[in-house]
C-alpha cells in the first residue's frame, strides 16, 4: 500500500495519559490537536476542540494538561490527540522515526543507538510515537549555539526543544521510566554545529554541507530518495492543485538543501515537465511586482530561495544506497503521487453552464470560473434554459451543511436557497463591529459580513417555508432584544419612582430593532442609530422594501436620489451624517443592512426597468429557486436546533471574543501571508473576468466588480461560523477566535462564490433582469436562421425583425458586438461606404448546429402569419 493511501488514526483511542511523567504534565503549554492527509502523508495540525486551526507559538493558545486531557476525552470518536510545546520548557526531546520509505540501516543502527547507549548510560522516559513505528525520547537539556532542533541523519534521529510534539503515553513496549533524566552531557556529546546565520542570500553557498559540484542527474537522485512526493511533481506535467507557490516554495527548499548553486535549481526546474504545464509556469515566471521589489527580490524564485534559506538549517545527506525494498517504496510513492495529482484534477467539474454566457478570453486561467462555464465556445442557444448551480460539497460549516443537506431533502425545498438564505441570515446577527481588512497595507477598506440574500422564484417554489426556516431564530433574536430593553425600561420607571420622579416614552432610550420589519427610510435611520452594529431585513416578499425605496408622499419636500442614497450605503455599513429641516442634524454611526428575503421574478425585473442603474441590483446575492420537490419527511428538529443555537450564539459574539478586539471597537480580522496571496490571484482573475463582461453585460459587469468585496466578506463569514459552532462550554470567553483567517478558509469562499453563487448571478442578471438577452436578441437569432442570413446589416434588422423597427446605428453595434461575443458571428466588418453601419458575417455552423431549432421557428412563424392572414400588416414578423 502506498503512503498516499494513508489512513487517518484516531490519537483520542491510542492516548494513555496516565503514563505521562509530572515532568511533562505540570508543564502549562499543552494544546489539542489533529490528524490531516497532507501532501499524501498525516499531518499533525494544532487545533482548538472543533477543529479550528491555532498557531502553537502564540502562549495564549496554550492551556493546562488536566484542560486538553478534558478535551480529548469529550470528542467519542477520539479524533483528538494532545501534544506539548517545548519552547522554553527546558526539555528535549529526541524523534526516531521508521516510516516504510525511511532508509532502513540508518533506521536500524538509530534504533539500536537508542536502546543500547541511551538507555544504559541515562535511561529517561520514552514512548511509542503516533504512527507505533518511531520512538520519542525525552530529556532534560539545552542544545548547544542557541539552536532549537538538530539532526544526526545517520542515526535517523531528529531532535527538537522548541517545537510542539504529539504525545501518546504509550509505554507498553519500552517499560521506561515514568521520570525525566538529565541528559545535558549526551547531548553535549553529539556535537551538533553552530547554525550558519545572517542574512539569506541568493548566491551560490556551500553553507550546511550543500554542495556546488553535484550534476543535475544526482541532485534528481538524491531528490527522489528523500523527496520522492517532491520529486514526482517535477515529473508531472499535470496543473498543480491547490496553491502552486506553496508547491514551488517545498521543491525549491528541498533541493536547495541538496545543491547551494541557485542557477543550478533554477535550470532543473525549468527542465521539468512540471514547467511545461503553463499555468504552472504563469506562476514560475512573474516578476516586477511592486510587492517583490519591497522584499528586495526580482521575482518569484528569489522570493521562494530567500524563503527557504530563511528557515532551512540542514542538508540532505547524498550516497546512500537504494535497497530493493526501498526502491519499491519510491515507486509507490511516485505511482501515487502522479494519481493524486490526476485525480484531483479530473474532479475540478465545470459548473453546470448557463447557456448565453459569451466565450471568455483565452487569456484566462484555468482557475477563472468564466473558463469552466464556457466550456463550449461555439455558438450559444438563446432558446435554452437556465441550470443554476448546486452547493458544491465540503465548503461549509458543518450546521450548514447538515441544514442545507438534511433540511432541503426531508422538506423538499431548495438546497441553493436554503444555503445563500442561512448564511445571510448568519450575516445579519454578526456584529458589524467585526470586520475584514483584505489588504495590510491599507486599513481604509474594511468589509464587514453582511450580505443581501435575496431568493428568485415564481409562486409555489416555497419562499414562504424557506422564511420560516432560515427566519425563525431571527425572530428569537429580535424578541430577546425587544425583552431586554422592556426590562431596561421597567428598571428606569423603578428607579426613577424611587426618586420621586416620572418618566415619559421620551425619556426612555428607544428599543433597538434587529429587524426593520415595514419601515420607511426615516424610521429606519432611527433603527441604525440604535442599533449601531447592523439591522436586517427578513420577508418573504421583499417587494414592498425595493418599491418603497422610490416611494414619497410628501412631494415637494422629499425626493427619491436621498433615500436610494442611503440604501445603498447601507451594503457598505459606513456612518455618515443626516441633516433634515424638521428632524434637525444627526449622526449615523453604522448604516448597515443585511437582507434575508425572497421575490418572484417578473415583480424584481419591474423593480430594476422602473430604477435607475445606480448598483442596487448588483447589491445583491441572488439564488434562482427551483421548483419544489416531494420531501422525504425525515426528522429534522436536531438539524434545526443546531441551527439555531448557531444564529444565538453569532448574536452574543462582540468585538472582545476576537483576539485583538474590544467589546467597544470591535475587532478587525486579516488574511494570513497564504490566504492573503489567494486573493490577490483571485483579484487578478476576477478583473480579467469583469473587463471581459464591461460592454457585453453591463449589469452583471457591475455585479462582478463587487466580489473582491464579496469573497472578503464570505471568509470573514465562514471564519466565524466555524467558530461560533464549536460544541464547548465556554466558548463565550474573551479573545478565543483567532484574528487570521487561514487559507482553508479563503479556498472554501472562493469555491463557494466562483463555483455556486457566480452562476445564480448570471443567470439572475442574464435571464431574470434581462441584461443580456433579451426579445430583440432572440428575434435576430430566429431571423438568421429562418431566413438563412449571412450578412448581417442594420437596414435588414429594421425591415424583417419587429423589435427591431426603431433600432439606431449605436445601440445595434452594441447588437453586433454581442452576437460575435456569443459565436454567432465569426466577424464584424465595416460597411461597403465610410458612412455605412458595420456589418456582420454570420457563423455558418449556427446553421447547422441549430437545424432543429430554425425548423421549430418557421413552424411557429407560419402558424403566426395564418392567424394574421385577414390583417394588413406591412414587413416580417
Amino acid at each position: 500500500m502506498s503512503i498516499l493511501e494513508s489512513i487517518l488514526p484516531t490519537p483520542g483511542t491510542i492516548t494513555q495519559e496516565e503514563n505521562i511523567p509530572a515532568e511533562l504534565r505540570n508543564v502549562p503549554q499543552w494544546v489539542l490537536w489533529k490528524p490531516v492527509i497532507k501532501d499524501g502523508r498525516v499531518a499533525k495540525i494544532p487545533c482548538i476542540l472543533g477543529g479550528g486551526n491555532l498557531d502553537y507559538c502564540d502562549p495564549s493558545k496554550w492551556r493546562s494538561f488536566p484542560a486538553v486531557v478534558a478535551d480529548m476525552q469529550s470528542d467519542p470518536h477520539g479524533r483528538y490527540g494532545i501534544g506539548l510545546v517545548l519552547n522554553g520548557t527546558g526539555l528535549v526531546c529526541l524523534d526516531y522515526d521508521n516510516h516504510p520509505g525511511d532508509d532502513s540501516e540508518r533506521a536500524r543502527v538509530g534504533a539500536a543507538y537508542i536502546e543500547e547507549k541511551l538507555m544504559c548510560d541515562a535511561p529517561t522516559y520514552r514512548e511509542t510515537s503516533i504512527s507505533g513505528m518511531g520512538q520519542h525520547v525525552f530529556y532534560r537539556g539545552v542544545l548547544p549555539h542557541g539552536r532549537t532542533g538538530g539532526v544526526i541523519p545517520e542515526l535517523s534521529l531528529e531532535i527538537y526543544s522548541h517545537r510542539f510534539i504529539a504525545i501518546t503515553g504509550n509505554t507498553a513496549s519500552w517499560g521506561s521510566p515514568t521520570f525525566v533524566a538529565d541528559g545535558q552531557a549526551i547531548i553535549d556529546s553529539w556535537g551538533l554545529p553552530e547554525i550558519a546565520r545572517g542574512s539569506p542570500t541568493v548566491e551560490p553557498t556551500v553553507a550546511l554541507g550543500r554542495r556546488v559540484d553535484l550534476s543535475d542527474r544526482d541532485v534528481f537522485r538524491k531528490l527522489e530518495i528523500h523527496r520522492p512526493t517532491q520529486y514526482a511533481w517535477l515529473g508531472s506535467s499535470e496543473t498543480l492543485h491547490g496553491l502552486r507557490g506553496d508547491h514551488f516554495s517545498k521543491i525549491i527548499g528541498d533541493l536547495d538543501k541538496i545543491t547551494g548553486d541557485p542557477v543550478q535549481i533554477d535550470r532543473m526546474i525549468r527542465k521539468s515537465p512540471m514547467y511545461r504545464n503553463g499555468y504552472n509556469a504563469e506562476k514560475y515566471d512573474r516578476e516586477g511586482e511592486a510587492w517583490l521589489a519591497r522584499k528586495g527580490c526580482a521575482n518569484m524564485f528569489e522570493n521562494w530561495l530567500l524563503g527557504a534559506r530563511s528557515s532551512n538549517d540542514r542538508h540532505l545527506p547524498f550516497g546512500e544506497v537504494i535497497t530493493p525494498e526501498r526502491k519499491a517504496i519510491l515507486d509507490s510513492v511516485m505511482v501515487a503521487t502522479l494519481a493524486h495529482q490526476k485525480a484531483i484534477n479530473q474532479e475540478r467539474v465545470p459548473v453546470p453552464s448557463i447557456p448565453r454566457v459569451p466565450a471568455v478570453p483565452a487569456a484566462l486561467t484555468n482557475s477563472n470560473p468564466a473558463q469552466q462555464i464556457n466550456s463550449d465556445t461555439s455558438a450559444i442557444d438563446y432558446w435554452a434554459p437556465a441550470t443554476p448551480a448546486s452547493v458544491p460539497p465540503h465548503v461549509l460549516p458543518h450546521v450548514l451543511d447538515e441544514l442545507v443537506q438534511h433540511v432541503g431533502d426531508s422538506t423538499g425545498l431548495d438546497k441553493a436557497a436554503l444555503c445563500v438564505l442561512a448564511l445571510a441570515a448568519c450575516s445579519m446577527v454578526t456584529s458589524d463591529k467585526i470586520r475584514i481588512q483584505p489588504v495590510r497595507s491599507s486599513d481604509r477598506w474594511r468589509e464587514r459580513f453582511g450580505l443581501w440574500g435575496i431568493g428568485v422564484g415564481a409562486s409555489g417554489a416555497g419562499k414562504s417555508p424557506l422564511i420560516n426556516i432560515v427566519g425563525k431564530p431571527l425572530k428569537a433574536v429580535d424578541k430577546a432584544i425587544r425583552d431586554s430593553w422592556a426590562r431596561r425600561c421597567d428598571e428606569l420607571r423603578k428607579q426613577a419612582t424611587a426618586e420621586g420622579k416620572k418618566l415619559t416614552d421620551k425619556d426612555l432610550p428607544p428599543c433597538p430593532d434587529l429587524i426593520l420589519g415595514d419601515t420607511t427610510t426615516e424610521s429606519a435611520q432611527d433603527a441604525m442609530m440604535c442599533k449601531n452594529d447592523g439591522v436586517g431585513i427578513l420577508d418573504e416578499e421583499v417587494t414592498q422594501f425595493f418599491a418603497g425605496i422610490d416611494r414619497y408622499t410628501n412631494s415637494g419636500k422629499g425626493d427619491v436620489s436621498p433615500n436610494r442614497a442611503l440604501w445603498l450605503k447601507s451594503f457598505d455599513g459606513i456612518g455618515d451624517t443626516v441633516r433634515r429641516i424638521g428632524r434637525g442634524k444627526f449622526h449615523i454611526d453604522n448604516i448597515s443592512v443585511s437582507i434575508v428575503g425572497c421575490i418572484q421574478p417578473d415583480p424584481i425585473k419591474k423593480i430594476s426597468e422602473a430604477g435607475i442603474d445606480d448598483g442596487m441590483m448588483q447589491r445583491i446575492t441572488p439564488v434562482l429557486l427551483c421548483d419544489r420537490k416531494t420531501g422525504t419527511d425525515a426528522p429534522i428538529q436536531d438539524v434545526l436546533d443546531k441551527y439555531d443555537a448557531l444564529i444565538y450564539r453569532l448574536a452574543e459574539l462582540t468585538g472582545q471574543h476576537v483576539v485583538g478586539g474590544t467589546h467597544r471597537d470591535g475587532a478587525t480580522l486579516f488574511f494570513s501571508a497564504e490566504a492573503q496571496q489567494v486573493f490577490r490571484e483571485r483579484q487578478e482573475n476576477t478583473k480579467i473576468l469583469t473587463e471581459h463582461f464591461s460592454e457585453i453585460y453591463p449589469s452583471l459587469h457591475m455585479h462582478l466588480k463587487k466580489y473582491d468585496g464579496i469573497l472578503a466578506r464570505l471568509s470573514l463569514g465562514l471564519h466565524m461560523i466555524e467558530y461560533a459552532s464549536l460544541p464547548r462550554m465556554d466558548y463565550m470567553q474573551q479573545h478565543w477566535i483567532p484574528n487570521v483567517i487561514e487559507v482553508a478558509t479563503i479556498r472554501r469562499a472562493e469555491k463557494l462564490l466562483f463555483d455556486f453563487m457566480l452562476n445564480h448571478a448570471m443567470a439572475f442578471h442574464l435571464e431574470i433582469l434581462g441584461s443580456g438577452h433579451d426579445a430583440t436578441i432572440r428575434g435576430i437569432a430566429g431571423y438568421i436562421l429562418t431566413h438563412k442570413v449571412e450578412l448581417v446589416t442594420l437596414r435588414d434588422l429594421q425591415r424583417n425583425v419587429a423589435p427591431c423597427r426603431e433600432l439606431e446605428r449605436r445601440d445595434y453595434t452594441k447588437i453586433l458586438d454581442r452576437l460575435s461575443a456569443d459565436g454567432w458571428l465569426s466577424e464584424v466588418q465595416p460597411g461597403p461606404r465610410s458612412t455605412s453601419a458595420p456589418q456582420g458575417i454570420v457563423n455558418p455552423e449556427v446553421h447547422v448546429r441549430f437545424v432543429k431549432k430554425t425548423e421549430e421557428e418557421r413552424a411557429r412563424r407560419d402558424e403566426i402569419y395564418r392567424l394574421a392572414s385577414g390583417i394588413k400588416y406591412k414587413g416580417r414578423v
